[in-house]
This record gives C-alpha cells, sequence and structure tokens, in this order.
C-alpha cells in the first residue's frame, strides 16, 4: 500500500493517545488530569489554524470523552503577544479551572536569544469540583 499522510498519522496519533487518557482516568479517577505540550494543531478558530477540520474534530472528541477542556483555545495573536497561532496546549480535568489568564512566552527571549522553535504556555489551576 502507499505511505500514510502525514494527517492520517496525526488521526491515529490522537486516538491512540485518548485511549491512554481514558486509562488513566479509569486507574486513578480521584487525581485531576492534565495534558500538556505540542498537539500540532491551532485550536484558536484562526483560519490560519495550523492543521486540519479532521484533526481538530478528533481532538475535540478525545478530550471530551477523557473529561478534559483545552484552556489554551484562545486567540494569542489577535489578544495576546504571538504573530502566529500556536500549536502547543494545555489540556485541563473539567473539575480543574483555569485562575487568571494564559502566560506566554515567545521564542525568542529578551536578549534576542531563540529559546525554542514555539512558545512556551502556562496556566494557573484551581480545583473547584470534587471527585
Amino acid at each position: 500500500g502507499r505511505p500514510a499522510k502525514a494527517w492520517e498519522v496525526h488521526l491515529a496519533e490522537i486516538e491512540r493517545q485518548s485511549a491512554e487518557w481514558l486509562a488513566i482516568r479509569d486507574l486513578h479517577p480521584a487525581v485531576p488530569l492534565v495534558v500538556a505540550g505540542d498537539l500540532n494543531q491551532g485550536r484558536s478558530g484562526r483560519k490560519s489554524d495550523y492543521g486540519t477540520a479532521a484533526t481538530r474534530h478528533a481532538l475535540s472528541n478525545g478530550l471530551s470523552r477523557a473529561g478534559l477542556v483545552c484552556a489554551t483555545e484562545v486567540d494569542l495573536v489577535e489578544n495576546g503577544p504571538l504573530d502566529r497561532s500556536h500549536v502547543e496546549h494545555i489540556c485541563i480535568d473539567e473539575r480543574l479551572e483555569v485562575v487568571g489568564d494564559v502566560f506566554v512566552w515567545d521564542r525568542v527571549g529578551t536578549d534576542g536569544t531563540r529559546l525554542s522553535d514555539h512558545p512556551t504556555l502556562a496556566v494557573d489551576v484551581v480545583r473547584v469540583r470534587p471527585g
């Protein structure tokens, strides 16, 4: 057969990781789950977001099944310091809530040193529901 296209591989990986999130939930139901990293897709709703509609839909479904909410689906170009949409995300247990804004450090430090090819994101969270 033909080699898999990049987005086919990404869809398969989303399904694999979604199953892992559910397994972790089953093993540790009382512990709030947080998934963070480069999810290889923009989720701000901008037309220029990286990724495909199919991968965004698959990730949304996987997060929902695992009781997770993407806390970084904000437009950091229009409403923040970035010049392009980000693919890094922090997805938090629905029993958690973000306090304040998403913190962003750009790819370049204040002295001009390139820190990464991606920005760094962070959020403060508190537990709002038991379970």
